[in-house]
């Protein structure tokens, strides 16, 4: 639970701090010779996470578990502004993904947050091209169920039938994104309008072997956001210059 509010925390910053830096760019980007605009939008997306040692885990145990996809689809929200062109924005993601077994139900879910700082390469015709460098964090869920039919009583006198596990990391990425702005409104030095987009890049995370379950700290396996991403955008904005 505490991951888990860690998460919506963080994601909750990166929007405000999304949408504080899409306000203040658009107000300073009325200044004849510089480039600025404020954009913003949804992802949907895939992460390539690092959870190898989780998975050797749930394949060598005597339960029977499954393991896990180390590809995860992705979805969340991002918004920049540009500030002559200094990038500076926001994003959150998150993932989740389910599994079965003849005993079991297994759900692995998490997210993150990161806070972008990148430069404008290129803005030409709606192109825009810049790479970014983002900090932030996150964490994984893992909920392991055991399959059974049970009255109310046979749960307050035997609660063992479900293991709730969390831990978290910080992370830092590398990507490179390259947006188009579809015009639907043009003035002198501005356009506004339709965003679309896309991102490749890498997350590294400094994760460890600290798990949560409750109260309850637990070694176990290092899980982490380390790995590629690719991620395609649809949102709107504006752009003075």
């Amino acid at each position: 639970m505490r991951i888990q509010n860690k998460k919506c925390s963080s994601l909750l910053i990166v929007l405000f701090i999304s949408i504080t830096l899409i306000t203040v760019a658009t107000r300073a980007s009325g200044n004849s010779g510089i480039i600025g605009g404020g954009l913003g939008g949804f992802n949907i997306g895939f992460h390539w996470f690092d959870i190898s040692e989780l998975n050797s885990e749930l394949s060598s145990g005597s339960s029977g578990f499954t393991t896990f996809d180390n590809r995860d689809v992705t979805f969340g929200g991002m918004g920049y502004g540009i500030f002559n062109k200094i990038v500076l924005g926001g994003e959150g993601q998150s993932f989740e993904q389910k599994k079965s077994t003849s005993n079991y139900y297994q759900h692995l879910s998490g997210g993150y947050g990161l806070f972008n700082v990148g430069y404008l390469l290129l803005y030409k015709s709606g192109l825009i091209l810049y790479p970014t460098i983002g900090f932030g964090g996150g964490g994984f869920d893992l909920r392991l169920t055991e399959k059974s039919t049970l009255s109310f009583s046979d749960i307050i006198n035997d609660p063992k039938r479900e293991s709730y596990l969390s831990t978290g990391a910080y992370i830092i990425t590398m990507g490179m994104a390259l947006d188009y702005l579809f015009p639907l409104a043009k003035e002198e030095n501005s356009v506004g309008g339709i965003l679309i987009g896309i991102k490749l890049g890498y997350a590294y995370s400094f994760s460890d072997s600290e798990w949560k379950m409750g109260d309850l700290t637990i070694t176990g396996p290092k899980i982490g956001m380390k790995g590629f991403f690719l991620r395609f955008a649809i949102g709107g904005g504006g752009i003075s210059y």
